[in-house]
């Protein structure tokens, strides 16, 4: 397994994805766009294996594996966009 520098957006159906996420999230204001690059491609570089965990499906999918290891970082990336869960007052029987 090899190593690759990371393009953004390296395939045609990769650019149109990106311009259509960038122009729907422009166009609405509850809409923010979370880029994965940094966790996938860690200092440009896009490797096969992170942690263990086969990274690609294929050239434009994450794995299920690799994706599930993105949970941490996700949860903290929402909940700065979001703010944290409300408290609730009921308790629980």
């Amino acid at each position: 397994m090899t190593n690759h520098h990371h393009h953004a957006g390296s395939s045609t159906g990769d650019k149109r994805s990106a311009s259509y996420a960038e122009a729907y999230a422009a166009a609405e204001p509850d809409v923010a766009l979370l880029d994965l690059t940094p966790e996938v491609c860690p200092h440009d570089v896009c490797r096969a294996v992170i942690g263990n965990a086969l990274v690609y499906r294929d050239r434009s999918h994450l794995t299920a594996t690799f994706a599930r290891t993105l949970s941490p970082w996700l949860e903290l990336e929402l909940l700065e966009l979001i703010g944290p869960p409300p408290v609730s007052s009921a308790i629980a029987l």
